[in-house]
């Protein structure tokens, strides 16, 4: 039998609760725990272990969308080993699963929805014929410091997307391609990127890396005799508790000689359809973490 001392318990269990609780920095859900810290001295019994056990299994299934089958939980009358690989009620097992949980604490699963929602924030849409570079900027705001942190701590994203329709024309065309093939752009905790099929040109800067002024964190390019054209993303820091994206329709292109006569005869034509931008907010919210959405307000719309 392995006697696990009230000191070996109360690191593995502080190091679920940096996960699970409050936590700081880029660590911590904002859960409640089931488990906690015991004194020196205390004999760690099967309700201990069981509470922590309770604890582990909520952050690796809102992790992984699965109940690890590593470890069991211990209950009253079990022998309690150093080591228990089948039938998994080791101290080590515990050790193990709690250092997977650290390695993969930003981790969300999100091949269903069983641990998160989308929720609306913002959408803007322009109906009008464009050129030159139209802006849909907005605020994204939480109820405080912790909540931002929690929010993108446990896998919270801001999903932006554009699109354009019923329109015609080259540069309309271009556009379309452009916005389709971009896909879905997915601002977290410490990067941004895009899952198109041609996904643009993503950053290594999320939630954590926004200081006061804004910056980019997303491009994607337009194509052939469109290549000047882009859709843009800058995000930057309000305070502790709000964030400021600004989306760019840039439409940079000034026409090219198509006609290959020599002289600079361009034809810069403006693009109709019905263009829209949209944001959602991807809010972990399942059975195990659950965390309030943020709140999004239009600044500027493309209209």
């Amino acid at each position: 039998m392995a006697l696990i001392t009230a000191s070996r318990y109360n690191t593995l269990q502080s190091s679920v609760e940096g996960i699970m609780g409050t936590g700081s920095g880029d660590s911590g859900y904002g859960q409640s725990l089931a488990s906690s810290q015991v004194s020196q001295g205390t004999v760690i019994e099967a309700s201990h272990m069981a509470n922590l056990y309770t604890d582990m299994i909520k952050a690796r299934r809102h992790q992984t969308g699965a109940t690890p089958n590593t470890l069991s939980s211990i209950t009253v009358g079990d022998l309690i080993k150093e080591n228990d690989v089948a039938g998994g009620k080791g101290i080590v097992q515990y050790e193990a699963l709690a250092v997977s949980i650290n390695t993969d604490k930003l981790n969300i699963y999100t091949a269903d929805t069983s641990q998160s929602d989308q929720v609306p924030l913002v959408s803007s849409t322009r109906t009008n014929t464009w050129n030159g570079t139209i802006t849909h900027e907005f605020t994204v705001t939480f109820t405080s410091a912790d909540a931002r942190r929690h929010f993108f701590n446990a896998g919270g994203k801001l999903l932006f997307t554009g699109d354009i329709t019923n329109g015609s024309g080259a540069k309309y065309n271009d556009w379309n391609t452009l916005l389709s093939a971009m896909g879905t752009v997915s601002f977290a905790a410490h990067a941004t990127s895009s899952n198109g099929s041609v996904p643009g040109t993503g950053s290594s800067i999320g939630n954590y890396e926004l200081t006061g002024s804004y910056q980019k964190v997303f491009q994607k390019d337009g194509s052939g005799v469109y290549a000047e054209n882009d859709y843009n993303i800058h995000v930057k820091e309000n305070n502790t508790a709000a964030i400021q994206v600004r989306i760019q329709f840039r439409d940079d292109d000034a026409g090219d000689d198509t006609n290959n006569d020599g002289a600079f005869d361009p034809q810069d034509e403006d693009i109709n359809g019905d263009v829209s931008s949209s944001v959602v907010s991807l809010k972990p919210n399942g059975p195990d973490v659950s965390v309030a959405a943020p709140i999004g307000a239009n600044v500027t719309t493309l209209q």
